[in-house]
């Protein structure tokens, strides 16, 4: 997304870095791992399902986004050739 929005710019709603809340569910995932007990195996069901929650709203933006670039395919052929190649 990232990419996307520093080649082509702001296009649409402003696009959300995800990056920390992903890193945070992963240390999460990590932390509920290495303890023991019934307990902690509800705790990483948990982690693990905040993960996906995260992972879907990124690709659900990410579909967004690519709804939103219909100018890319008339754009000048540099800004098309490094748009497309990030696909």
């Amino acid at each position: 997304m990232k990419k996307i929005t520093d080649i082509v710019g702001e296009v649409g709603a402003k696009q959300c870095d995800r990056n920390r809340s992903v890193k945070y569910r992963v240390l999460e995932i990590a932390r509920a791992a290495r303890s023991k007990g019934p307990q902690s195996r509800m705790k990483l069901i948990k982690a693990y399902a905040n993960l996906l929650l995260s992972t879907r709203r990124l690709v659900g933006q990410a579909k967004r986004s690519r709804v939103k670039l219909p100018m890319v395919r008339s754009a000048p052929r540099a800004l098309k050739s490094s748009v497309l190649a990030l696909r």
